[in-house]
């Protein structure tokens, strides 16, 4: 699917009774791998009741950030270790964010407005390939079950395409196998797409920014073992997932760690 960012590494806390109550989750560790420059990323998804976990490392030099989704609260963290500190994205939030990218478009557009036609036209090319552009035509996505069965990781699958717009933008192969719990893995995803969408509603280029990766969860009839992004007939990344098994995690395992700091998303854009 496109832009399907599925990157984490298994980051479990230590059981400590007094602290907090173990709870079960279902753990997905996945590989995925960018085909265009080699770079491979792992990590682990955690399914719990409203809550999800994703924990990625990567080739790259640094960690890669923690993504905590709550739907009990309704919001997303995004966790830095390396600055010891979190994002908290919920509706209140990205209405801010909102407010605060109309001023700046009014005040671009302002200075714009001063220049001379030629420089104004020069100008506004440039940013309109920067920028992101408001839209009132949200994006079409499709998905087609083709019924190819293939044995992919030791599952049973059957292949489905992903059309955006009309272009095929990714294959997934999805198993139907009794060992997951995949209806409620799928729900919670699903939740997580509706959820998002709401966020960026409001952001320019909100309509476009619509993200399928997590709402057609729903419309799957399983779950995706592999998942292959697409540019043209090119394949440009694929996620496997390696093991699915259940685990006993903390309940504070789906916060931030104690003694990070909250810090604001235009905060941290501004770094």
């Amino acid at each position: 699917m496109r832009r399907f960012s599925l990157w984490v590494l298994l980051a479990l806390l230590a059981w400590t009774p007094s602290l907090a109550r173990a709870a079960g989750a279902t753990v997905v560790t996945f590989e995925t791998k960018n085909l265009n420059d080699g770079r491979v990323q792992t990590g682990s998804m955690y399914f719990a009741k409203n809550r999800l976990k994703i924990v990625t490392v990567s080739t790259t030099p640094g960690s890669q950030p923690d993504m905590i989704y709550r739907g009990d609260q309704r919001l997303v963290w995004i966790v830095d270790h390396d600055r010891k500190s979190y994002i908290q994205m919920d509706r209140e939030t990205m209405q801010q964010m909102a407010n605060q990218f109309a001023g700046v478009y009014a005040e671009l557009e302002a200075r714009l407005a001063k220049l001379p036609p030629e420089q104004r036209a020069q100008a506004e090319r440039m940013f309109k390939d920067r920028l992101p552009q408001a839209t009132e035509t949200p994006p079409r996505g499709e998905l087609i079950n083709t019924g190819e069965p293939q044995t992919i990781n030791g599952y049973q699958c059957i292949k489905y395409e992903f059309y955006l717009n009309g272009v095929q933008d990714s294959e997934l192969w999805v198993t139907r196998s009794s060992e997951l719990n995949f209806s409620s893995m799928a729900e919670l995803l699903e939740s997580m797409g509706e959820f998002y969408s709401g966020l960026t509603r409001n952001l320019p280029g909100g309509a476009e920014s619509a993200d399928f990766d997590f709402e057609i969860f729903g419309q799957l009839d399983g779950f995706p073992i592999l998942i292959r992004n697409l540019d043209g007939d090119r394949v440009t990344t694929e996620t496997l997932m390696r093991q699915i098994r259940t685990e006993e995690v903390r309940d504070d395992f789906f916060d931030p760690p104690e003694g990070y700091t909250k810090v604001s998303p235009m905060q941290r854009m501004k770094r």
